[in-house]
Order: structure tokens, then sequence, then C-alpha cells
């Protein structure tokens, strides 16, 4: 299998962090970029040297075929509508934290997902560093 191609929704300081990070990951392609802020990334296309598929609206990357999966990186509030729709067009989804806003948007989301059968994850990759760890244990 060859790597997954990934459309990244949103250039923040988070989203940029996303975005580099599927870069270094041999086993993924950057091969989209959903981003309202042209000049924001303009910016992070020629930091990055890289050449992709770019989108003012998310919408057009949910509709791109050749995408596997998206990072939703957007501001908080966007986050429901953006995974929804994710799910509708098939797409496997991270969606940077929180998952939304309200508990009903996070209803929406887990049925949009369980309905599409697709990927879910909530982008929470702290737990994971040893530092964190190594504070659970001490609370524990």
């Amino acid at each position: 299998m060859g790597a997954v191609r990934i459309g990244l929704i949103g250039l923040g300081w988070m989203g940029s962090e996303h975005g580099r990070n599927i870069m270094a990951n041999p086993k993924a392609q950057l091969a989209a970029i959903a981003e309202p802020n042209a000049k924001a990334l303009g910016a992070f296309l020629e930091r990055q040297k890289l050449n992709c598929r770019q989108y003012t609206d998310h919408r057009d990357l949910l509709k791109d075929r050749e995408i596997d999966a998206v990072v939703i990186a957007s501001p908080n509030a966007m986050h429901a509508d953006m995974c929804v729709a994710a799910a509708a067009a098939d797409k496997h989804i991270y969606c940077e934290k929180p998952m939304a806003i309200t508990l009903e948007d996070c209803r929406r989301i887990r049925e949009a997902v369980s309905r599409a059968g697709v990927k879910y994850l909530i982008g929470y990759h702290r737990r994971l560093n040893p530092l964190y760890q190594y504070a659970r244990k001490l609370l524990e």
C-alpha cells in the first residue's frame, strides 16, 4: 500500500505543525491543503517547498477523490460541521481537540462517522508524551 494521501484543513499554529508532521512521515503524503487565507497558504507552501493541491474552501478539498483522510485543524467552533462533512465525503478524520463545542455536536460527529464507516481520532497527542505520562504516574 502506498502513502496515505492526506488533506489538511486549516493552517493556523496547530495546522502548520500537523502539516510538517505529515510531510515528515514516509507513510503519508500531504496531498492537499484547504486554507481560506491565501497569504498564509502561500507562505506555508513556500516555507515548506511544497507543491500540492490548494483550496480556499474545505468543501472543495472534501470533494477531491484522491484524498484518503483529512486532518481538521480549523477553529474549534468549525470542527463539528467539518467532521460531519468529511465523514459524508468518505474521508477518515483526525480532528484536533476539542472534538466539538457542544455535546450535541459531539453526538452528531459520532453518528456521522458511524454511518459512514470511517475512522475518527481526536488529536490529543500529548497524552503519549513521556513527560505527561510521568506526571500522570506521579498523580496516581
